[in-house]
């Protein structure tokens, strides 16, 4: 499966307007998290597997936080 989003979808998902979008797409895509692709008049963005692999281990380390604040002790 290959997920992947435009620009004005992800601003209304994410509630950001365009130029803070940018700017936050560039610093992914700096550190390899995110590529992009054209597709006609749209760039579209999509997680590398590098940056599967982080989004995984912070969703790891989240949910455990998260089931540690709700275990009673």
């Amino acid at each position: 499966e290959k997920a992947s989003a435009s620009v004005s979808r992800m601003e209304e998902e994410f509630k950001l307007k365009e130029p803070n979008l940018s700017y936050h797409l560039k610093v992914l895509r700096a550190y390899r998290l995110v590529r992009a692709s054209k597709r006609v008049n749209v760039r579209l963005y999509e997680l590398t597997p590098f940056g599967k692999k982080v989004v995984s281990a912070l969703e790891r380390f989240w949910y455990g936080k998260g089931k540690a604040l709700r275990t009673p002790a």
